[in-house]
């Protein structure tokens, strides 16, 4: 991967459509139809951000308003929360803390009155099960895995045209590959902190 430091969408969201994943995913499932895989490609996408929570997002510095528990986040369109990081921006440090707890859709609810004037939360994002699109840069960085994952999972599905779970094994391998891959790079841009003067990724 390149140098974490040329990676930031801060304030655009660059969006691409599973429409051009299909045929990298055909090749392997013939005669399956396209509704079909783009459907495994929906599911693999949001499993893949479920399980790597690599979409990182920072959500917009927020005011506390007094005797308010509940916040919508400003998160991007057809996009679901799946783990708040902290609320104090990108620090390092993102301990779990019983203070706060997320609820659907993107709501941030804290457990008593918060002691502060503005809290800036970053979260961990995946598309909504009815988006039409994935962010670029998951197809940038981790296209391949996420075709292999939906192929894996259309060829283990059994009594179909396209199954061949002998053929799967090799895809799922490749599909997990990607997974600590994306861990790994998420961990890098996590722990990046502002006083190292790098540039923050919006996604990583």
């Amino acid at each position: 991967f390149p140098s974490h430091d040329t990676i930031s969408y801060r304030g655009l969201i660059i969006m691409a459509r599973y429409d051009d994943l299909v045929a990298l995913v055909a090749i392997h499932v013939s005669p399956c139809p396209e509704p079909a895989i783009i459907s495994a490609l929906q599911q693999t996408t949001r499993d893949f951000c479920k399980e790597t929570r690599v979409w990182v997002h920072d959500v917009p510095e927020t005011a506390v308003i007094p005797e308010q528990l509940s916040y919508t986040l400003e998160v991007p369109e057809q996009t679901t929360i799946v783990h708040v990081w902290g609320i104090d921006g990108r620090t390092g440090n993102y301990e779990l803390k019983p203070e706060h707890y997320i609820t659907f859709p993107n709501t941030l609810n804290f457990n008593k009155l918060p002691a502060r004037d503005t809290f800036k939360p970053v979260v961990s994002l995946m598309p909504s099960a009815g988006s039409e699109e994935i962010p670029d840069l998951l197809v940038e960085y981790f296209q391949d895995y996420i075709v292999s994952g939906a192929v894996a999972h259309l060829q283990m599905q059994p009594f179909r045209d396209w199954s061949q779970p002998n053929a799967a094994e090799a895809h799922l391998f490749k599909y997990q590959q990607g997974l600590q891959e994306a861990i790994s790079m998420r961990d890098n841009g996590l722990n990046m902190s502002k006083t190292k003067g790098r540039v923050r990724p919006q996604y990583i």
